[in-house]
């Protein structure tokens, strides 16, 4: 199962592949999970069905990880709060590779109200960095095969402004040492950070309007593969006549500043539309 994911070639592996059990203590509970599962950072969830918009943020693409291997507790000690703690593998990384111990942790809190919650999550540990190869105008992320220590600070803040009206910032804070800039060169320390926020609005049952907005700051290309700042902007709708059906278009904006990494390098900004329509069974 090591052998599992091979660089350049069609290979296997679960996004999520885990078993969890739960257990009372005081007023609440404490839960363990082990195997792979959904990281902790971010507000945009891994599971499409659940995220507010078609596409994804510059955020949730490149400076955050998507999944975690190992074993992650959750202590409810009451309906408020929910405290994390996790034992895992370099994140994004399952078996291969060998084992290189990580800490994920953080916690969440949920107002009496469930008008606003607020969560902070970490990571921090030995992770493979993340590298690029130039070919042309193009680039391209090469294998990683070099342990970096990682540190990732993610906080997220959502709140119901009215029966219609939310709104949801995330922060993201990183920093690695020993890895490679954007030109391949190697440094003592990279790091990014990045802003976005959400504004949602229902119109009625089946309709909702949302609008996105975020920022990666990438001086170092260590994560896109490009130095600069990356934005964007996308207005999208979404709409539900019944249980079973989904429809989200969508409008998008990309700007990128200091880089041009659009249109195999040619350009500094895009535009596109997308849809998806999802049906529940």
């Amino acid at each position: 199962m090591d052998n599992s994911v091979s660089w350049g070639k069609p290979s296997w592996l679960p996004v999520q592949f885990y078993g969890e059990m739960r257990a009372p203590l005081g007023e609440g509970a404490f839960d363990v999970k082990a195997g792979t599962f959904y990281a902790l950072q971010g507000y945009e969830e891994g599971m499409a069905p659940y995220r507010p918009l078609y596409s994804t943020s510059y955020l949730y693409n490149f400076a955050r990880p998507a999944t975690y291997t190992g074993v992650m507790t959750t202590w409810r000690p009451n309906k408020q709060w929910e405290i994390y703690n996790g034992f895992i593998n370099s994140p994004d990384h399952w078996l291969q590779g060998g084992w290189h111990s990580n800490y994920a942790g953080g916690f969440s809190f949920d107002s009496e109200d469930e008008k606003t919650e607020v969560s902070v999550t970490f990571t921090a540990g030995p992770s493979t960095s993340r590298q690029f190869i130039f070919d042309g105008a193009g680039v391209f992320g090469a294998p990683p095969d070099r342990l970096a220590n990682t540190w990732l600070v993610s906080e997220v803040l959502t709140h119901e402004l009215s029966d219609s009206l939310s709104i949801s910032l995330e922060l993201l804070q990183g920093v690695s040492s020993g890895t490679r800039d954007a030109a391949g060169a190697g440094s003592s320390a990279s790091h990014w950070s990045g802003q976005g926020g959400w504004l949602s609005y229902d119109i009625g049952d089946d309709w909702a309007v949302i609008v996105r907005a975020d920022r990666l700051h990438d001086p170092a290309g260590s994560r896109t593969g490009f130095k600069g700042d990356f934005y964007e902007a996308t207005l999208g709708l979404r709409y539900e006549p019944t249980e079973w059906l989904m429809v989200r278009p969508e409008i998008r904006q990309d700007v990128a500043s200091g880089a041009r990494p659009y249109s195999d390098g040619t350009k500094g900004s895009q535009s596109s539309v997308g849809l998806d329509v999802m049906i529940r069974f």
